[in-house]
This record gives C-alpha cells, structure tokens and sequence, in this order.
C-alpha cells in the first residue's frame, strides 16, 4: 500500500499553523492530500499535536472517499501503523506541488521510483527556507518530497519519541542508500513548488490558480462577461466557488418574475428575469471554477442543466407577457429560444457566447416591452439567429476554401 506522511506542526510567523493555512478555499493540508492522493496514496497519514478542525473535515472527505486517514501525535503511533511492505511517501510540512509536476517526478515508465528528491542547496527556493530544505551534503538539498520503503521507515522506533520524525526519515532513507534524484525548476519553482511558511507565500500562488481556472471575460456578451469577473473577484469566498447557492437564487428570482409578470407588470417581470438569468450564469462560472480548481464534479454537466432551466423559464416568462390566449404569439418564444440554441452551436467560439447570454436578451426585452415592440424584438433576434445557422457557417467554409485556394 502506498502510504503518504504529512504533517501539521510547524507554525508561520503569526502562530497559525502552516497546514491550516487557506489557499482558495482549501486548507494547505487539503492540497497536500491531493496531491498525494494522485500519486496513488490510499492511506493519509497526519502528524499533529492536536486535531485542528481542517484536519477533520479532511479525515471525513477521505474516509468518505474510500481511503484512510490517521492523525497521530507520536513516532510510535506512526511506527505502528506502518508495514513493512508499504512505501512511504514524505513531504514537507506546509509545501505544496503542482499535480502534473509530481506525477512526472516520482513515476517513471510506469513505476513509482523511490527515491530522496533533491534541489542544488544554491537555489532560489533552498536559499529561502534552509532549515526546511535541509542540506544533505555540499552539493544537494533536501526538496521536501521523498519515497522510501516503510520496511526502513520502521527504524524510527529505535530514535527518542521526541525528535522530527520527518527529518529523522530523511535520515534513515538517505543512510537506506535510497537514491537521489535532481529537481530543476524553472523561475524558482512557481506555481509548481511553494513552501507555505505565510499567507503571503500563498497570496501568489492563489492567484496564478485563479487565472488558470477562472472563465475568461468575453465582452460578446457582456453579462456572462460580468458573471466571470465576479466569480473571479469572490472566488476567496465559500459561496463563490459553490454553484448551488445561487442556482437555488436564479430560480426563485426568475419564479418571481413570472410571478410579476402574471400580475401584469410585464417589463418589471422581464427585468427581474434576467437578474436571475444572471444568477444563473454566475452560477454555472462557480460551478466550472470549482472543478478546473479542485477537480470535482463533471465540468459542464452542471451548467448545461443550468441553461436548460433559465432557457424554460425564460419561455414561460415570455409567453405569459405574449398572453397564452394567441397560440401562434406563444409559440414565438418557443422557436426563438431554439433558434438562439442552434445558433450558439453554429457560431464561432468568440460569437458563440453572445446567443447563449440570455440575461442580455431578456434586459433587452424588458427595454422592448416598455416601448411595446416585444414581438419584433423576438422576430429580430429570432431572424438574426436563423442566418447565424443558416448562411454565417456556409460564408466561413467558402472564405476558409477560397483563402486555401490562394
């Protein structure tokens, strides 16, 4: 069994511990499992004085995924819970490393390679912190991840109980003749190697995560645009990396607007609609944020059902300002809404987003019903979105055959 040793003990400047620190809404311990949890750890196993409440609220999410996790105080209690045919994978306290980066370091053809993973002791990052990556000789340092067999890590119990079981393992892998292999690093590590002694060794690497995983604004269509900005600016907070909160906020506002609208303050109610098609979009920005960012979930599966659910209540919304009594004027917003689908799937990536922004149609036709042109306003855009489908991508295909010719 591959069994993974980490620890949450040292403390920053401050007095907090370097593991409880937060790093986009995830304790620095929970990355650290995840990334021991991708190189195909089953056991967890957390070296502590105490069970703080994210050590926890890991150990649950563990268990609860299938695999172990054990927070214990002492070597000994360590020691026992090792077997001899395990192997052991150490890291630092407070360091994190980037997934891919990892997985190409310790797996070679397939195989975990065991070994002490070293810097040069004159590196940006060795330079910086000494006393965590400790020197091992004149020409290498410690990089704060080793693997080593737990046959040898047993030897532990022969030390007193009160040392650093992390540095007496480097020890003991190291006089183990475990082998040594290299880390080179590009620009000081990055993204891919941060020791988090402060919340400001974590404040840069938050927000290169950030800007990997956020949705990119793109003014095609300004009110998804504005729904990625804010998912961006309030990613630091819980309820802007879950998606539930505020779908459950977009149906309620858009069940209120049809609400409005039925009491015959129809462009009330479609301004109102779109606030909650605007929920929605945030919603569904969470939803993929929280997956580039934690790898959970299905990326598109939740806002797919997202826009389905805006798109019926938009319909709903629209028919009831057509009046249900026409069946010819309710079946409108029915073809619009198609059409402004097949639309979004024909047009280009930058065009595309500008039909599905249906927070800006419906703002749009809560303006038309005011000056009373509802109905043009849908044949327009239901006009626009029919040549979208029907002439725009046989124009590009003859372009794209005639700048090939060429």
């Amino acid at each position: 069994m591959n069994t993974a040793l980490l620890s949450a003990r040292k403390r920053t400047v401050s007095g907090e511990l370097r593991a409880d620190l937060s790093l986009c809404g995830r304790s620095v311990l929970w990355w650290q499992s995840r990334i021991m949890r991708r190189l195909g750890c089953q056991r967890i196993i957390c070296l502590c004085d105490t069970p703080t409440q994210p050590i926890l609220e890991l150990q649950r999410e563990i268990e609860a995924e299938g695999g172990e996790f054990h927070a214990v105080r002492s070597t000994l209690q360590l020691v026992a819970l090792l077997r001899s045919e395990d192997r052991l994978f150490m890291l630092q306290d407070g360091l994190i490393i980037g997934g891919e980066t990892a997985q190409n370091l310790v797996i070679q053809d397939d195989k975990v390679q065991s070994a002490v993973f070293t810097f040069d002791p004159r590196s940006e990052l060795s330079a910086a912190a000494p006393e965590d990556f400790e020197r091992i000789d004149a020409d290498r340092a410690w990089s704060g991840l080793a693997i080593m067999r737990a046959a040898n890590a047993q030897k532990l119990a022969d030390f007193p109980p009160d040392g650093d079981a992390i540095s007496l393992l480097l020890r003991i892998a190291l006089q183990s003749r475990s082998g040594t292999v290299p880390v080179v690093l590009d620009g000081g590590g990055g993204e891919n190697w941060v020791l988090a002694r402060d919340e400001n060794d974590l404040a840069k690497l938050e927000k290169l995560l950030l800007d990997r995983a956020a949705a990119k604004a793109n003014w095609a269509a300004p009110f998804t645009a504005l729904s990625a900005i804010a998912t961006r600016s309030f990613a630091h907070l819980s309820w802007g990396r879950e998606p539930v909160p505020s779908a459950i906020i977009a149906v309620i506002t858009m069940a209120l607007a049809i609400i409005v609208i039925w009491q015959n303050y129809a462009a009330a109610g479609l301004a109102i609609a779109a606030i909650g098609a605007f929920m929605a979009s945030f919603s569904a920005a969470s939803g993929r944020l929280k997956s580039a960012l934690y790898g959970e979930g299905e990326l598109e599966f939740f806002p797919q059902k997202i826009n389905i659910m805006v798109d019926v209540l938009a319909i709903v919304s629209l028919v009831f300002v057509l009046g249900l009594s026409n069946f010819s004027d309710a079946a409108i917003p029915v073809i619009v809404i198609g059409l402004l689908q097949l639309a979004a799937r024909d047009a280009s990536a930058r065009a595309a987003p500008f039909w599905n922004d249906r927070a800006l149609h419906l703002a749009a036709f809560a303006i038309c019903t005011v000056y009373g042109g509802l109905s043009g306003a849908l044949i327009i855009l239901g006009l626009a979105a029919l040549a979208q489908c029907l002439w725009l991508p046989n124009l590009t295909k003859d372009n794209a055959g005639i700048k090939g010719a060429l």
